[in-house]
């Protein structure tokens, strides 16, 4: 069936606002939508949903309204002409190869990239897409270790670069020519090609941490491969305090963060909507390690229900560090109550105790009554086990008593059942059915209420 006229007209007004706006569909389409799909929706093939035009008139500084018009007059403001580059779709071909160069690149398949960067189109390129070619070309030479033909590909590269305005990519092709020199034991002439890059870190030209980082590691070995010791020690010094940002997503993500609202407040918008992406990922990358850490947290204790002891220590160990990494006090504080649970069983009692000791102390820091009961809980389990049966008593009635303040009647129901046994196996038998039977009536009632 061929596409509705209505649909065809949405279709050229999205592809007209983005060219207009100088962006690839790759551009528009970022981490929402597909490359395909932006394009069949530009063939009118697709009619976008609310939602989905919603999101595209945002990314194209489009109101919606204008968009839904049926008129075909709607005159966009050009930013820059890119018709005489070639067509979309060839450009799309052009950005996808590139990009299938630099992940084979990644992956240690340099020989395979270079073939792929070598099946691209050299007639009617521009500027900064001769410099991305020749640039992505010495980074597979660099990782080949045929240090000769990289240096040469990013000295030709760094005109077009120049030619193209885009003096971010020149700082960022210097930092791969001084890895480049290091990497031919030409110390100097790394260090003076590193220098630039500081230089452009110092003047603003990049504000990047990730390369700020990578320009300091490289400037303090090149330096110790001179001998000059007590510099590199400095610069290194430096390296390894922001290093440990930038292999935290978490605080990448924070750091990228601040420089979108700089980006803002310089009303420079391209550079606010590049590094607000950078964030965004590493937001997710942080939530997505933190996830992997509840998901070995959780597993963690299941081995450890079942008695299978090592297996779950393992599984906290790991939960522990990466909630660690990722400075994930929640995380830290439940690793630390499974441990502390596993430690008692092996009867490693003094570990126990630190453990239990120390996710009650993070759970004081979050301030959450949830967080702090269950930490008393484990402590209590781990008091008894020190045979101090007052303290155990007295952190169960505390326990109790902060699920008491909240509406989680399950939990309110699992701590009342755990005290009932606590004092059955004191031989307090009459107590012990007393909690008992007000366990079961907050458990009845908590099922109650997910029917």
């Amino acid at each position: 069936m061929p596409p509705d006229a209505s649909s065809v007209r949405l279709g050229q007004r999205l592809r007209k606002a983005r060219l207009a706006r100088n962006l690839t569909q790759s551009e528009v389409a970022q981490q929402r939508f597909s490359v395909s799909y932006i394009s069949a929706v530009e063939r009118g093939q697709i009619r976008p949903s609310l939602g989905a035009l919603e999101k595209l008139s945002e990314r194209l500084h489009v109101p919606l309204a204008e968009l839904l018009r049926d008129e075909s007059d709607i005159i966009f403001p050009q930013v820059t002409s890119v018709e005489k580059d070639g067509s979309s779709e060839d450009r799309d071909e052009f950005e996808s190869r590139l990009a299938l160069a630099r992940i084979l690149a990644r992956q240690g398949h340099s020989f395979d990239a270079l073939e792929v960067l070598q099946s691209l189109p050299n007639a009617h390129l521009t500027p900064r897409q001769r410099a991305e070619v020749l640039w992505a070309g010495a980074y597979c030479n660099m990782q080949a270790r045929r240090c000769e033909e990289a240096r040469s590909a990013i000295q030709d590269a760094i005109p077009f670069a120049d030619k193209a305005n885009d003096q971010e990519m020149v700082a960022r092709m210097r930092l791969d020519l001084g890895r480049t020199y290091s990497l031919m034991h030409k110390y100097q002439l790394a260090l003076d090609t590193l220098k630039i890059c500081q230089d452009a870190i110092e003047r603003g030209v990049i504000t990047d941490p990730v390369f700020r980082f990578a320009v300091l590691s490289n400037l303090g070995s090149a330096h110790r491969a001179l001998g000059e010791v007590e510099t590199a020690f400095h610069v290194l010094n430096q390296a390894a305090e922001l290093g440990e940002n930038v292999v935290n997503p978490s605080r990448l993500g924070a750091m990228y963060a601040e420089l979108v609202e700089s980006s803002f407040a310089a009303r420079n918008f391209r550079d606010a909507r590049m590094t607000a992406g950078k964030s965004l990922s590493n937001f997710e990358a942080a939530d997505n390690q933190r996830l992997v850490g509840e998901v070995h947290n959780r597993l963690g204790r299941a081995y450890a229900q079942s008695g299978q002891l090592a297996d779950a220590k393992d599984h906290l160990e790991q939960a522990h560090q990466i909630a660690e990494r990722e400075q994930d006090t929640r995380g830290i504080a439940e690793a630390e109550r499974g441990l502390a649970e596993v430690y008692v069983q092996q009867q490693r009692i003094e570990d126990a105790a630190a453990a239990a000791s120390h996710a009650l102390t993070l759970s004081d820091e979050l301030d959450d009554p949830m967080e702090r009961a269950e930490s008393l809980l484990v402590h209590a389990h781990v008091d008894e086990a020190q045979h101090n049966y007052t303290a155990a008593e007295k952190n169960f009635k505390k326990a109790t008593e902060l699920l008491e303040s909240t509406d989680a009647t399950q939990a309110q129901s699992d701590a009342y059942a755990r005290y009932s046994e606590f004092l059955e196996r004191r031989g307090e038998g009459e107590s012990a059915l007393k909690l008992l039977r007000k366990a079961w009536r907050l458990s009845a009632h908590s099922a109650a209420l997910t029917r």
